[in-house]
């Protein structure tokens, strides 16, 4: 599934539409792309779009749309070109949606999520990050050990899509934090810490900390153990998560939140005399 996005410059989105009924901060979904021969040596490249408000007079009014006189009885019949009033529905050229969307969201859809009938099983880990415990912000802070994280340990080379999710804010007074997922490959498992070693042992992590409700990664791993930091950009930043990790090979794959190790570890030293 492909949507598109268009920007708000700050404005209101739900009142905010352009002049060619575009509606702006409003996501659109792509329902289909084609290029298409027009005759007499034309061709179009058109993208079909879906506004899901799918109301009378917010649709697009450039080339293309509805009643457009670009509509030949040729090019109906190979789009199957049949408006209906007030469905959302539409195409422009692509140099248009170019012009009028800022992004482009990519959303993968994964087989069956259990296992049993498809090819990705699903593992859901909550999560919060708390002031003073488990919030420990960046790798620009020393406190970046203190945040959760995750130990996956690869027996042979498999796909991991992995997705970080802050609890939804609307209808609240909080705002969502810059987020973001770190992979490592030490020695050893442990955590994360603020030093030029561990950041020589990072194998994957984004671009920048974005403030989104939801971000995510695709890794392919060798056979060998790995942690995953999740964390916000600044320490002290609270919010509960969801880490949602979906393997390939559910068989060959162990993942375990640090702190069994922590305890693990604690019950290796025993109690001080």
């Amino acid at each position: 599934e492909i949507a598109g996005g268009t920007g708000c410059d700050g404005s209101p989105w739900a009142q905010d539409v352009s002049p060619l009924g575009i509606v702006q901060g409003h996501a659109y979904a792509v329902l289909d792309v084609r290029e298409v021969d027009a005759g007499g040596g034309k061709r179009y490249k058109l993208i079909k779009l879906r506004n899901p408000w799918g109301r009378e007079g917010v649709e697009w009014k450039g080339d293309f749309s509805d009643g457009s006189h670009q509509w030949t009885t040729r090019l109906k019949r190979l789009l199957e070109y049949e408006p209906l009033p007030g469905d959302g529905i539409f195409w422009m050229s692509f140099e248009d949606f170019v012009n009028q969307f800022d992004d482009v969201y990519i959303c993968r859809v994964f087989d069956d999520p259990t296992g049993l009938n498809g090819k990705w099983c699903k593992n859901v880990f909550h999560g919060a990050w708390t002031k003073g415990l488990t919030a420990g912000g960046s790798t620009n802070h020393t406190s970046v050990t203190s945040n959760p994280h995750y130990v996956i340990t690869v027996k042979k080379p498999t796909t991991v899509y992995v997705v970080l999710a802050q609890k939804d804010t609307r209808g609240t007074t909080k705002e969502l934090h810059p987020i973001a997922l770190e992979l490592y490959a030490f020695s050893k498992p442990r955590r994360v810490r603020k030093s030029r070693e561990d950041y020589q042992a990072l194998v994957n992590k984004h671009d920048c900390y974005c403030a989104l409700r939801e971000v995510s990664r695709e890794f392919y791993l060798t056979p060998r153990t790995y942690t995953l930091l999740v964390s916000t950009f600044e320490p002290g930043q609270e919010a509960e998560f969801a880490l949602t990790i979906f393997t390939d090979e559910t068989s060959e794959i162990d993942i375990r939140d640090v702190t069994e190790l922590d305890s693990h570890k604690d019950r290796e030293r025993g109690p001080k005399l």
